[in-house]
C-alpha cells in the first residue's frame, strides 16, 4: 500500500503542475485554441487520421508552452536581473513554442483547407 500512496502523491503533484500552468495567459490561449479546433473537428467530421494529427500537434503546442514557462521561471529564479545568457535561453524556449505553433498551423491548413474549398 505504501507504493500506491507514493505513486498517488506523485500523480497529484503532476496534476497540480497542469493546474498551475493555467495561471499563464499563453497556456490558456493554447488550450482555448485546442478546444475551438476540437469543436470544429466535430463539425466537419475529421477522419481518425486527421484527429490523430490534430491531437498530436495541439498537445505538442501546449506542452511546448509549459516547457517555455518552466524555462522562464527557472531563469527568473536563478538570475532575476537582465542577462544576455538568460535572454538567449528565454528566446530559444519561446522559439520552441513558435515552431510548434507553425507546425500546428501547417497541419490545420492541410486538414481544413480541402474541407472548406
Amino acid at each position: 500500500m505504501n507504493w500506491f500512496k507514493r505513486e498517488f502523491t506523485s500523480f497529484t503533484h503532476t496534476v497540480r503542475g497542469v493546474i498551475t500552468a493555467w495561471d499563464e495567459v499563453h497556456y490558456r490561449y493554447h488550450v482555448l485554441i485546442a478546444i475551438i479546433m476540437t469543436i470544429i473537428g466535430f463539425v466537419v467530421g475529421l477522419s481518425a487520421t486527421e484527429w490523430i494529427a490534430q491531437t498530436i500537434v495541439l498537445f505538442m503546442l501546449i506542452i511546448a508552452e509549459v516547457i517555455n514557462t518552466v524555462a522562464e521561471e527557472i531563469c527568473n529564479f536563478v538570475h532575476p536581473e537582465k542577462h544576455p545568457a538568460i535572454k538567449k535561453i528565454k528566446d530559444m524556449a519561446g522559439g520552441a513554442v513558435l515552431l510548434s505553433a507553425i507546425c500546428a498551423i501547417i497541419v490545420a491548413l492541410i486538414i481544413y483547407l480541402p474541407k472548406f474549398s
